[in-house]
């Protein structure tokens, strides 16, 4: 291939878990977005040349390695001390940095982001905005994309189907073919799995999920989300056996964050939300 961006410095070699890596060498001057590289600059390690693409304005830097059969693609860049190995593909504007793996037969596109010490594995398809950081781990057949947030020790994983602007935080997991969307928030241990829909804006964290029918989400007027243990109103959370304690004027004081009267919501919504608790 003529008018090659960069090539392999074979006299800057290492090994690496007793694969032979080498550097990278800049050939012309190039640029994307916030990066600017410079003929003659240094890259981080690829074991051949399929590795990296030479179209594009994909690049690796510092101490980021690519190896096996895995490539980077378009204008996504490998930074810090990531790795990305096996047969993964990172394609379209994606940033793989800090100690962030990407491996085995992982695909990930568009914008994503994976930081931190976050994995992403297996058979595990990751497109859009989402961004992966953390301790968080995706792995296999699960299907990420749109504005996803999956952060600290989450773990998403087996057929799962996460889109939407949801956010998997803490110690949750979701797995099974559970199909999250919407504005969801899972949080510290809760776990969703079996065939588990859960959508719109429902606020769930500490319990086992299991069925679709487990979750009542009600938004529009209000934002409401009822479990087998919990009632979430706007992201305040109380256990069911507490929540008939709280006085009215307590209760009152969470729907002031609407255009609504809050009196007559709370009197509007009162028997209803009992109704619902009591089935």
């Amino acid at each position: 291939m003529e008018n090659k961006k960069y090539k392999i410095r074979e006299d800057l070699s290492i090994i690496y878990k007793n694969r032979k890596l080498y550097r990278i060498e800049a050939l012309k001057d190039f640029s994307g977005d916030n990066f600017q590289i410079e003929k003659g600059k240094l890259g981080g390690y690829v074991e051949s040349e399929k590795n990296l693409s030479q179209e594009g304005n994909c690049w690796i830097f510092c101490n980021a390695k690519v190896y096996d059969n895995a490539c980077i693609f378009d204008n996504s860049l490998v930074l810090n001390k990531a790795k990305v190995y096996g047969n993964a593909w990172i394609l379209g504007e994606c940033k793989i940095e800090d100690n962030a793996c990407v491996y085995d037969n992982a695909v990930v596109s568009d914008n994503v982001c994976i930081r931190d010490d976050a994995k992403v594995f297996e058979n595990s398809r990751i497109n859009g905005y989402v961004h992966i950081r953390d301790k968080a781990k995706v792995y296999g057949n699960a299907e990420i994309f749109d504005n996803v947030v999956i952060r600290d020790n989450a773990e998403l994983y087996e057929k799962c189907y996460i889109y939407g602007n949801a956010v998997i935080a803490d110690n949750a997991k979701v797995y099974g073919q559970a199909y999250i969307s919407g504005n969801a928030v899972i949080l510290e241990n809760a776990e969703i799995f079996g065939n588990t829909i859960i959508k719109g804006t429902s606020h769930i964290k500490d319990e086992k999920i299991s069925s679709t029918n487990q979750v009542t989400n009600i938004f529009g007027e209000i934002d409401l989300t009822i479990t087998p243990n919990y009632i979430s109103i706007y992201s305040n959370f109380f256990k069911k056996e507490d929540f008939w304690k709280i006085p009215d004027e307590d209760i009152i004081r969470l729907f002031y964050c609407t255009n609504e009267n809050p009196k007559k919501l709370w009197k509007k919504w009162k028997p209803i939300l009992k109704a619902i608790c009591e089935c």
